[in-house]
């Protein structure tokens, strides 16, 4: 794993270094379906910064199936695997009480 220089730097990782995997989610690697069922999960949410905007994170979607990236949507192929230039996983939002 080859962290990013910055103030996140052990947080980013080089997708020529590492990709994504099921337990890279911030919800686990898996999920319960509609009967309650474990299933894996099919998606990692993910912020990723690419070469042609490297200080514009943009949230993405990794397909664990198709070892691609598809939009935030998870509906439309957006890139191969390689072409973001770095990744980090989407963190779960925290509330106060």
């Amino acid at each position: 794993m080859s962290p990013l220089p910055g103030p996140m730097s052990s947080e980013w990782f080089k997708t020529a270094d590492r990709l994504p995997t099921a337990a890279d989610s911030p919800t686990g690697p898996t999920k319960k379906d509609g009967w309650g069922r474990e299933v894996p999960i099919e998606y990692v949410p993910c912020l990723v910064v690419t070469h042609d905007a490297p200080t514009r994170p943009l949230i993405r979607l990794w397909n664990l199936h198709m070892q691609c990236w598809d939009d935030e949507a998870g509906g439309d192929f957006w890139a191969a695997a390689l072409f973001p230039l770095a990744w980090i996983p989407l963190p779960v939002p925290r509330f106060k009480d």
